[in-house]
C-alpha cells in the first residue's frame, strides 16, 4: 500500500519501499520482495547533536505520514528503524563487512554523517495494521520488540496509534538520551511521549510540533557539538585533556 505509486514519491513517506517482487519458480506459494539495502541507524554512529535532530525530524515526519494513511506500525523500535547511508560511502561498501569496500579488500572511505544525505526508514511491518477511517481504532495483541508499552494486551483493546507514540518516545530515551549527555533538551519530548495513560500522549502531528518547538531552541553552535557519551570521563595529564569511555 505505502509503496504504491500514489505514495512512493511523497518525501514524507519513510516506510521502506518495495522495489519489486517475484514468485519462486519452484514453489509458487513463496514470493520474494526486493527492498533497498539498509543499515542500522547507529552504523556508523551518530556524531553531532544535529544528527539527532535530523533523525527525529525524519521519524516524526514519517510517523505523521503513516498515521494519515490510517496505518499504525506497532513495532517502531530501534531495530525496526534503518537508514539508507549509501551517500556516506562514495566507493560503496561490502554487504557483510559493512565498513570495507565492496570487494572487502580494504576499509571503505567514509564521509561524516553531516556530509551525506541519509534517509531513515521504518521497516518490518509484520504486526502493522491498516484501520480505515470508518472502522474502530482499537486492536489487541501483546507482540512487539518494546514490551515497556503499558497497555499491550491480548484481551483488552487499545489504540495502536498511541502505541507508536510510546514506542518512538521510548526509543529516543533508550538509544539517544541514555547514551549521550548533551541531548537533555529532549527529555520533555520523551516524557510526554511515554506517559502511561495513552490518552495523555500526543497524536503524531502534535508530537511533531512538540519536537519542532524543542529543537527550534537549539542554537546552531549547539547543533554542531560532538555527541558526548553519558559515561565519558575527562582526564587531564601534563596539560593534555583526553576523553576516556567509561
Amino acid at each position: 500500500m505505502l509503496s504504491s505509486s500514489r505514495f512512493s514519491e511523497d518525501p514524507r513517506n519513510h516506510c521502506v519501499p518495495i522495489l519489486d517482487y517475484f514468485v519462486d519458480e519452484d514453489d509458487t506459494s513463496i514470493s520474494y520482495m526486493v527492498m533497498p539495502f539498509l543499515r542500522l541507524t547507529n552504523n556508523p554512529p551518530f556524531e553531532t547533536v544535529n544528527d539527532i535532530i535530523d533523525f527525529g525530524n525524519q521519524l516524526l515526519q514519517g510517523l505523521v505520514f503513516m498515521h494519515e494513511q490510517q496505518v499504525a506500525h506497532r513495532d517502531c523500535s530501534e531495530k525496526n528503524i534503518m537508514m539508507d547511508a549509501d551517500s556516506l560511502f562514495p566507493k560503496g561498501y561490502h554487504p557483510v563487512q559493512s565498513h570495507h569496500l565492496p570487494d572487502a579488500s580494504a576499509l571503505a572511505p567514509q564521509l561524516w554523517r553531516a556530509k551525506g544525505h541519509i534517509k531513515y526508514y521504518y521497516v518490518d511491518f509484520g504486526i502493522s495494521v491498516h484501520l480505515p477511517t470508518d472502522s474502530p481504532k482499537l486492536v489487541v495483541g501483546g507482540y512487539g520488540r518494546d514490551q515497556d508499552v503499558p497497555e499491550l494486551s491480548f484481551d483488552v483493546p487499545y489504540d495502536p496509534f498511541k502505541v507508536d507514540i510510546f514506542i518512538l518516545g521510548n526509543m529516543f530515551k533508550r538509544e539517544i538520551y541514555n547514551n549521550y549527555s548533551n541531548v537533555d533538551f529532549l527529555l520533555p519530548f520523551i516524557n510526554v511521549m511515554t506517559q502511561n495513560d495513552p490518552k495523555a500522549r500526543p497524536d503524531a502531528p502534535e508530537a511533531e510540533k512538540i519536537w519542532g518547538n524543542i529543537c527550534a531552541k537549539v542554537s546552531g553552535l549547539q547543533r554542531g557539538w560532538r555527541l558526548r557519551g553519558r559515561n565519558e570521563v575527562w582526564t587531564c595529564k601534563d596539560d593534555n585533556i583526553s576523553v576516556v569511555p567509561y
